[in-house]
């Protein structure tokens, strides 16, 4: 059987309760107020369709301040959400900017650390360089205490050698005069 506007349907509709007369929507019963044509047209009833009369005044005042009240939630609706995404506008702006403050004082942390490596790596080649040339000094410094030290020594040398000799001479001459 073809199932009718107020009748019941487990099959096709879930059972439900009018708040007004808790009973199953039947005939009507808790539905909006709606034209008599309009009922004709759900109901297929055609004798209804025949004599439709319009929805009175009351209804069609209720329907446009719902309307509005459609009209306003929208309106509402879509300010919330330009609200919204003005702020996640604002978030992300946020966000990068702190991002770029980021990258750019690693950058200078970084630039100042290589800074100071390159001095460090300076101070100690100069260091290593001084160093290098302290110990060529003193190298040379000594070769040259050596060397003196050495032409002194062969000096005292020839002198003992040379006093020996005038003794030697001067014995034998004394010698020669004795005899």
């Amino acid at each position: 059987m073809k199932s009718t506007w107020g009748e019941f349907d487990g099959a096709s509709r879930p059972q439900s309760r009018d708040r007004n007369t808790n009973l199953r929507p039947s005939a009507g019963v808790g539905l909006p107020r709606v034209s008599e044509a309009s009922r004709a047209v759900a109901s297929h009833d055609p004798e209804l369709l025949q004599g439709g009369s319009p929805a009175p005044p009351a209804v069609r005042a209720a329907s446009g301040t719902r309307l509005k009240k459609k009209k306003k939630k929208k309106k509402k609706k879509k300010k919330k959400k330009k609200k919204k995404k003005e702020k996640e506008k604002k978030k992300k702006k946020k966000k990068k900017k702190k991002e770029k403050k980021k990258e750019k004082k690693k950058k200078k942390e970084e630039k100042k650390k290589e800074k100071e490596k390159k001095k460090k790596k300076k101070k100690k080649k100069k260091k290593k360089k001084k160093k290098k040339k302290e110990k060529k000094k003193k190298k040379k410094k000594k070769k040259k205490k050596k060397k003196k030290k050495k032409e002194k020594e062969k000096e005292k040398e020839k002198e003992k050698k040379e006093k020996v000799q005038q003794t030697v001479v001067a014995y034998n001459k004394g010698v020669g005069k004795h005899w």
